[in-house]
Formats: C-alpha cells, sequence, structure tokens
C-alpha cells in the first residue's frame, strides 16, 4: 500500500511538472499575440 501511494505521488508530480511546462509554452505564445496587454487580457479572460 505504501509502495502505491509513494509510486502515485510520482506520477502526480510528474504530471505537475508537465502541465507547468505547458504552461509556459501557451503563456509565451499568448504573450506573443497578445503583446503589451497580454497581463491585462488575461486578468481580464480569467475574471470572465
Amino acid at each position: 500500500m505504501e509502495l502505491e501511494s509513494a509510486d502515485k505521488r510520482i506520477l502526480l508530480g510528474k504530471k505537475l511538472i508537465e502541465l507547468d511546462l505547458l504552461r509556459d509554452q501557451l503563456w509565451e505564445e499568448f504573450a506573443k499575440l497578445a503583446g503589451d496587454k497580454a497581463n491585462e487580457l488575461f486578468r481580464f479572460l480569467q475574471n470572465r
């Protein structure tokens, strides 16, 4: 049982790292397209 929990924690950690890297890539692309207003536009979209 303990081994299963450790394995699951490792898998979840790896998935979080993958998501973080993907988020960084998406942000870079978004920032290029949105330009100087990227942060403002992102906050607007978040709060809709």
